[in-house]
Formats: C-alpha cells, sequence, structure tokens
C-alpha cells in the first residue's frame, strides 16, 4: 500500500500545482490591471510565469531537499514532453499553426538557450549561483526585448510599417482575447487586497503541492528501486506539464491553434530561464551524467525537429504530430529499459 500512498501525494501536489498556478496568475493580472499595466505586457511576463509556475517550484522543492535529479528532470523532461507530447497531440486535433513572430523571434531565443543548457551542464556538471545569473540574465533581457519588440517605432519603413501594421493587428487580437477572459472572470472588478489573498494562496498552494509532489516522487522510487532521474523526466514533468496539455489540447480542439505554439515556446523559455535559475541561485545543483550525455540532447533534438519542421513548413501537421508522439513514446521506453 506504500505505493498507494506516494502515488497520492504526488496527485495531490499536483493538484494544488495547478490551483496554485491559476490563482497567481488571476492574482497578478488583477494588480496589474488595477495599476494600468499593458495587457501586453501582462501576457508577456505575468502569465508566462504563471503557467510555468509548477515546474518552478517543484525544481526549487527538489533542490533544497537534495533531489538533484527531479529538479532538473523536472524542468528537461517538462521540455522535452512539452514539444513532443503536448504539441504532437495538439496536432492530432488540428494541424498547428506558427505565427511568425515566434519563428523570428522566441524559436531561435529557445533553441540558443536549449545550447546554454547543455553548455553550462557540460563544462561544470553543476549549476550554482553563477550558472544561475546568467539564467537570470536571459530571463530579464529576453522580457525587455520582448516588451520593446512590441513597443511602436516611431520612425521605420515601407516595409516595417506594413509589418508593424500586421503585428500591431496581431497584438490587438490578442489583447481583445486576454480582455474578453479577464471580463468573463471579473478580473477588472478584483480588490487589491483580494488579489493579494489570491497571490498568498498561491504561494501556499505551490508551496505545499511542490513537497508533497517532490517527497511523493522520491519515495516512490526508492520503493520501486528507480532512478530518481527518471521519475523526474516522466511522472513529475508530464504531472506538471497537465496545464499546457489541458490548454493545448482544447485550444487545438477548438481550433485556436495560434495559441498552441505560444503556449509551448513560452513555457519552455520560462522552465529554463525561471525553474533552473532560481534552483541553481539558491543552492548548488549537480548534473549527473545522464543528463549531461543523454536527456539533455533528447531535449536540444526535440527543439530542433520542431524548428526545422516550423521554419520549413510554418505548421506541424496531423503527420507531424503523430511521429512527435512515437518519438516521445520511444524515448520514455528508452529511459525505463536502461533502470
Amino acid at each position: 500500500m506504500e505505493y498507494l500512498t506516494n502515488f497520492s501525494m504526488i496527485i495531490g501536489g499536483l493538484i494544488l500545482l495547478v490551483i496554485g498556478g491559476e490563482l497567481i496568475v488571476k492574482g497578478a493580472v488583477g494588480i496589474a490591471l488595477n495599476f494600468n499595466i499593458s495587457t501586453v505586457i501582462i501576457g508577456l511576463t505575468i502569465v508566462s510565469i504563471g503557467t510555468s509556475a509548477p515546474e518552478i517550484m517543484v525544481s526549487i522543492n527538489a533542490a533544497l531537499t537534495n533531489h538533484p535529479d527531479i529538479a532538473i528532470g523536472n524542468i528537461v523532461g517538462s521540455n522535452i514532453s512539452n514539444i513532443l507530447l503536448v504539441l504532437g497531440t495538439s496536432a492530432l486535433f488540428y494541424p498547428i499553426i506558427i505565427d511568425k513572430k515566434l519563428i523570428t523571434r522566441d524559436l531561435p531565443f529557445l533553441i540558443i538557450l536549449t545550447f546554454l543548457i547543455i553548455l553550462l551542464c557540460w563544462t561544470g556538471k553543476i549549476l550554482s549561483i553563477f550558472e544561475g545569473v546568467i539564467l537570470i540574465t536571459c530571463l530579464i533581457s529576453y522580457i525587455l526585448y520582448t516588451i520593446k519588440y512590441s513597443t511602436p517605432k516611431t520612425i521605420m519603413s515601407q516595409s516595417e510599417h506594413e509589418d508593424y501594421d500586421k503585428d500591431l493587428k496581431d497584438i490587438e487580437k490578442e489583447i481583445h482575447e486576454i480582455e474578453e477572459e479577464i471580463k468573463e472572470e471579473e478580473l477588472v472588478k478584483m480588490k487589491n487586497s483580494k488579489a493579494v489573498i489570491f497571490i498568498a494562496l498561491s504561494l501556499l498552494c505551490l508551496g505545499t503541492g511542490a513537497e508533497i509532489l517532490v517527497d511523493g516522487a522520491a519515495n516512490l522510487a526508492r520503493f520501486f528501486g528507480i532512478k530518481e532521474s527518471i521519475i523526474g523526466l516522466t511522472i513529475v514533468a508530464i504531472g506538471s506539464s497537465a496545464p499546457e496539455l489541458a490548454t493545448c489540447v482544447v485550444a487545438a480542439y477548438r481550433k485556436h491553434a495560434d495559441i498552441v505554439a505560444g503556449n509551448i515556446i513560452g513555457s519552455n523559455l520560462f522552465n529554463i530561464m525561471a525553474g533552473l535559475s532560481i534552483a541553481s541561485i539558491i543552492t548548488p545543483v549537480e548534473v549527473s551524467d545522464e543528463f549531461v550525455y543523454y536527456d539533455n540532447w533528447i531535449m536540444l533534438i526535440a527543439t530542433c525537429i520542431f524548428s526545422l519542421i516550423v521554419f520549413y513548413k510554418h505548421k506541424v501537421t496531423r503527420i507531424a504530430g503523430l511521429w512527435f508522439v512515437i518519438l516521445y513514446v520511444t524515448y520514455i521506453i528508452s529511459k525505463f529499459l536502461n533502470i
């Protein structure tokens, strides 16, 4: 019965993480709107960080409780599952069209960042405060660049003006969608006191959920004699990616395919820049050889395959989605066969 208790801890932890992620987004957006902060900035920062909150908190808690394989496996495994499982499954429902801005701005940054993680892990095999500062710097730079990219230019050529007009229409569409969601949930009327309560509750849920999940995952690994890295790369990673999977599948089913790619790319970026950086700044995180020589490279290969398809086709078809899912199943089998 012990393994049932551990599974229950993992499921309970995941539920608290999902609730915490929802609450922190609602509370933060409520405060931002009360202070008249742009909805574009809200979408680029608060919402993106909020959707990655489960992965971030799990990695921080795992690092603090001396479970480095779960801390890193959660991030690496989540990024792999986001591309191969989440994107692949979503594409099976409806082909995923990739927005031009994601191809030219966000996707190259994700490729560079993935290479950077491989380099940082390869050279020292320990993620310390030095590597954490590098990743935090990347996070701040990315947010500032993205905000600047979304800001109108005073002087531009005719072609730039046409591109900007198109981007402006896309941004206005995104703003309208965000505002509609906000109105539906009555976030505009949220008082600061209520928003603060939401954030406080979210931190409680995220902290408690992360602690329960990590303890359950570590106990489960010991019970079955499985390496913690495998638990982190599979059960924990898939569980923490559950919100992205649900959101993307529903969006694809409703033919809002443009939301899917942005959600996945944004989540992967913030997983690396926020999750690993904060964890390594708080305490050094040892990187085991299987990440250095295998899993990190799988993450890079998945990112590159996705990027190549996008650069040439500008979309992920149902056939490509099927191959993504097959590759993910193959990867999971390979992990358990090497127990």
